[in-house]
């Protein structure tokens, strides 16, 4: 007698066990584009908390400044403070970096960063002493270009200077004559206030940042204080 396919509902058992085995595959492919989406809203949701929380902190430092209550630290840290909420007391999302510090930007009544030649419009930069402010036996502008290394972008005003001016390109450093030059963001904010068609004047005061807070994770995300 010759073998008959066993039929169900009009499919055959072949034609059954085809579809069997498609709706397994569709069935597993869900799942797998369920976990996936979950795994990825799961780690944004992670990667927005831990940029809220550097927020959090970076306000909380500024607050301290202002106030000048921002005490100074030894090198580059991660930024603690009793004073924090306690949800940010374990957040390790905040580097603190002291420059200046509290300390005066001059000495006596010497700018102790005056530019040493015209800032250059044309060229975007601006030149100082790399040695005229050290802190923990380095120059002031050796502790920014490892800062600008690691991706922080650092602002900073001049004396009869526009506006503010930002670095993030590496600071050149003379070592036989020990001037720096400052490659800034915007040449614009190298122009003389009093006239805005040269660059300020040899001597005027570099006022760099006396602290630099930037998120540990993403340090393009700086504040120069």
């Amino acid at each position: 007698m010759k073998e008959k396919f066993i039929e169900y509902s009009g499919m055959s058992l072949i034609e059954l066990l085809v579809a069997v085995a498609l709706l397994s595959m569709i069935s597993v492919a869900a799942l797998q584009f369920i976990q996936v989406n979950e795994s990825a809203m799961f780690g944004e949701r992670a990667q927005l908390t831990s940029q809220q929380q550097s927020e959090a902190i970076t306000s909380h430092i500024y607050k301290k400044f202002s106030s000048r209550t921002l005490a100074e630290t030894l090198g580059s840290q991660l930024y603690s403070d009793a004073d924090l909420p306690e949800d940010l007391q374990d957040s390790d999302g905040v580097t603190l970096v002291t420059l200046f510090g509290n300390s005066s930007r001059f000495d006596g009544v010497d700018p102790r960063c005056a530019l040493v030649t015209n800032a250059n419009l044309s060229a975007g930069t601006l030149q100082i002493r790399h040695d005229c402010m050290t802190r923990g036996g380095d120059s002031i502008a050796k502790l920014m270009y490892a800062l600008i290394a690691k991706g922080v972008v650092l602002t900073f005003g001049i004396e009869d200077g526009v506006g503010r001016c930002s670095i993030s390109k590496p600071i050149v450093i003379n070592a036989s004559t020990s001037i720096a030059t400052i490659t800034v963001d915007d040449p614009a904010c190298l122009a003389d206030g009093q006239n805005p068609s040269r660059g300020v004047t040899a001597g005027k005061q570099v006022l760099l940042p006396r602290f630099v807070a930037y998120d540990t994770a993403s340090p393009g995300s700086g504040l120069s204080l």
